[in-house]
């Protein structure tokens, strides 16, 4: 997140090289919570 610009920036990498192949401008900050939640392929109830 960009503070002094309340933006924020999704950024789309190749697991292979970690080099980046997007960049998706959000015109809003968004919050760390959101960095890391990885979400299972397969229902957990």
């Amino acid at each position: 997140s960009d503070l002094k610009q309340d933006a924020s920036q999704l950024l789309i990498l190749d697991a292979a090289g970690l080099t980046t192949l997007a960049t998706i401008h959000l015109p809003h900050r968004v919050t760390a919570g959101l960095h890391g939640s990885w979400i299972p392929d397969t229902p957990t109830i």
